[in-house]
């Protein structure tokens, strides 16, 4: 059998594109570059270390590991829990049904010490603290509070949220392929809940505790549904992504309350919409009330952040 050469020019070519397939992933001779599948994180509660008092409990067991844990076991009818760190001051609802149980709490500032408190109600906006102790956080990765499941981003790794996002995933090639997935379910499956906003308007000071299953279920929620449902979506693929309570200034200067996600772009990710490496801002309702049809958030939209969960 003869030799068959091949001009080097066309040599050259195929090769260049051999690389640029196996960079960019696309499928190439059976080859495909696939996003790593990531445990997803599931918080414990060991009490390895506890303090407290008859009331409250509190395991800090896993301070290092970005989040502690606060029981209630009082009877009253009200119950707020904050965590403070400088400038941060997070509000938490303990509800009823959740008396008894351990509640799992972000450590979301980074390393350092942090006050936890309990606080039961008097009467109308009064409060008096039963509970205050310190915890100290020496984490090795700062982003790891925003990838476990937590009071106000509750998700399983058996529930809709994690086998949804697991789907989508499956053919991702990065965390960026994955962001926008999640993104564009979301835009496609759920809807805007414009009668659950006039019933809601005003009175929520604090986050409540989002189902988000439920909001997978029957497809509609507001603002804070979106946010917390796709904060869960990440989290459980192993993607930083953080809940943010504040208020947006629109083009027209009107403003008004709102919640939307931060997801963390690690350096040698693709970057979404202009953003650099880092915190960027992805407002899943925008998608969904068709605002802003195209793209991760409006563009000439002003974000003012309070809250980070």
């Amino acid at each position: 059998m003869k030799n068959i050469k091949i001009p080097a020019f066309i040599a050259f070519v195929l090769l260049g594109w051999v690389i640029i397939s196996i960079f960019l992933g696309v499928r190439y001779s059976g080859f495909s570059v696939k996003r790593e599948a990531l445990p997803m994180r599931i918080a414990e509660t060991p009490e390895l270390k506890i303090v407290g008092n008859g009331t409250v409990k509190l395991d800090i067991s896993n301070a290092s590991e970005g989040y502690v844990a606060v029981k209630y076991m009082g009877d009253n009818h009200k119950v707020k829990a904050t965590v403070e760190k400088g400038d941060l001051r997070n509000i938490y609802d303990i509800e009823a049904d959740k008396y008894g149980k351990y509640v799992v709490l972000p450590l979301p500032a980074g390393n350092g010490d942090y006050t936890v408190a309990v606080y039961e109600n008097l009467y109308d906006v009064m409060y008096r603290e039963v509970f205050k102790n310190m915890a100290e956080a020496i984490m090795e990765d700062e982003l790891t509070p925003f990838l476990y499941p937590s009071l106000y981003v509750d998700y399983t790794n058996s529930g809709l949220a994690a086998e949804i996002a697991g789907e989508i995933a499956k053919c991702a090639r990065s965390d960026s392929d994955v962001i926008e997935g999640i993104y564009r379910y979301l835009k496609r499956e759920v809807k805007y809940d414009y009668e659950m906003e006039k019933i809601l308007t005003g009175s929520i000071k604090s986050p409540y505790i989002a189902d988000i299953d439920g909001i997978l279920t029957r497809k509609s929620g507001i603002c804070i549904d979106f946010a917390t449902t796709m904060a869960a979506m990440l989290r459980s693929q192993g993607i930083p992504a953080r809940v943010v309570v504040g208020f947006v200034e629109e083009a027209d200067g009107e403003i008004r309350d709102h919640a939307w996600v931060n997801v963390y772009l690690r350096g040698n990710e693709r970057v979404i919409q202009g953003d650099s490496p880092g915190w960027t801002v992805v407002d899943p309702t925008y998608g969904a009330t068709d605002e802003w049809p195209t793209g991760f958030k409006p563009r000439h939209t002003l974000y003012f952040p309070k809250y980070f969960y």
